[in-house]
């Protein structure tokens, strides 16, 4: 499964969009937009998460969600996802195909559509090439190791 590269993006509570952390300053961080249209200081007073740290309640444990991203990069070759003002049945149906066991008491559509919505603005800043690009150095080097062994046999 890929996992796209998130370490450095951040969700700002009551921003719809992502931003990523470029400095930190004396009061708090400074973030610009993932397009590097505009950057903002970011207090320590504002709810801050970084998608890194965010995972997804499952029935057995909680899924990071840089793996959930990197699943749903590849349910959708890497294009732009469902937009999260789709219907919540078809959110749903498509998230559970994604992470079949998701805890649907726990993860409500307002997450569903969050995590819909920061892929599709991960892929448009073209943080989905890192993923598949990790993706297929990892399955060369595997490639490469049964060559080997085929060799030494």
């Amino acid at each position: 499964m890929s996992v796209m590269n998130v370490e450095s993006i951040l969700a700002v509570t009551g921003k719809s969009e992502l931003f990523k952390m470029v400095a930190r300053g004396r009061n708090g961080l400074i973030a610009e937009t993932l397009d590097g249209s505009k950057k903002m200081p970011i207090g320590a007073h504002q709810g801050v998460s970084a998608l890194s740290e965010i995972a997804i309640y499952t029935y057995e444990k909680e899924v990071p969600l840089k793996e959930i991203l990197g699943a749903i990069y590849a349910k959708f070759s890497g294009e732009k996802a469902l937009s999260p003002k789709d219907s919540a049945d078809t959110l749903k149906k498509t998230f559970a195909e994604v992470l079949p066991d998701y805890d649907a008491e726990r993860v409500y559509v307002s997450d569903i559509k969050k995590v819909f919505g920061w892929y599709n603005q991960l892929i448009a800043a073209g943080y989905g090439l890192e993923a598949a690009q990790e993706e297929e150095q990892s399955e060369t080097v595997t490639e490469d190791s049964a060559t080997d062994e085929t060799k030494a046999s």
